[in-house]
C-alpha cells in the first residue's frame, strides 16, 4: 500500500546521516569493498544493512514495536516524517540495530541482492554466507570448528527470564536451540 510506501521513504530520509558518517568513515580510511576487494570511492560507495536485519526488518519491527496506531495515521513531509520526534526515534531505533557494511556498487546492487547474508565473518574476516547470532555473523568454517560459538551466547529462554528482555525485544534475531544441561529432551 501508498502508506507502507510512504513510511519506508521516510524511515530512509531519517537515517541519511548515520548511513553517509558510516560511508565517510570508510572512505577516509581508503578502504576497499569487504565482498568484492574493488577500490571504494565516494561515486562507487553504497551503504549496505548488513546482518540479521535489513533495512525492511527494521522498518518492519519499528512499526509493529512502536507505532500501535495504523500507518495511515502518520502525516509526511516533503516525503519525509513530518513529526520531528518521529523521526529522532526511528534514527534511533535504526542506529540500534543496524549493521551498516560499505561496499562497492556492483558488489551491493549484483552479490548482495542475490546473497543478503554475504559479509565479512565476525570470526575469522573472511567473506561467506554468514549466519547470525544476535548482532554477530559466523562463516561455516568458524560456526563448525574448535569450540562451539554458541557458548558465547545466551539462549533466547534465558534472555528473556534473566535479564527481562520481552519477545519484541528479541524479534528478528536468529537464536540457537541451546540443549537443556540436565535433560536434552526439555528446552532450558
Amino acid at each position: 500500500p501508498a502508506s507502507k510506501r510512504k513510511f519506508r521513504g521516510a524511515a530512509r530520509l531519517a537515517v541519511t546521516a548515520s548511513v553517509a558518517k558510516a560511508k565517510r568513515r570508510a572512505l577516509a580510511a581508503g578502504s576497499r569493498c569487504p565482498i568484492s576487494g574493488e577500490a571504494l570511492e565516494k561515486a562507487n560507495a553504497h551503504t549496505h544493512h548488513s546482518g540479521p536485519r535489513p533495512f525492511e526488518a527494521i522498518v518492519r519491527g519499528f512499526a509493529d514495536e512502536r507505532l500501535a496506531f495504523d500507518l495511515e495515521a502518520v502525516s509526511f513531509t516533503g516525503g519525509g516524517f513530518s513529526s520531528p520526534r518521529l523521526e529522532r526515534e526511528f534514527r534511533t531505533y535504526h542506529d540500534d540495530r543496524a549493521k551498516l557494511l560499505v561496499v562497492h556498487a556492483r558488489a551491493n546492487l549484483s552479490l548482495l541482492k542475490r546473497d543478503p547474508s554475504l559479509a565479512p565473518c565476525d570470526g575469522c574476516g573472511g567473506v561467506a554466507s554468514l549466519a547470525w547470532i544476535f548482532n554477530d555473523g559466523f562463516c561455516p568454517r568458524c560456526i563448525g570448528g574448535g569450540e562451539p560459538l554458541w557458548a558465547s551466547y545466551v539462549p533466547r529462554a534465558s534472555a528473556e527470564k534473566k535479564y527481562g528482555l520481552t519477545p519484541p525485544d528479541l524479534a528478528d534475531l536468529p537464536c540457537a536451540r541451546a540443549p537443556n544441561p540436565r535433560n536434552p529432551g526439555f528446552a532450558p
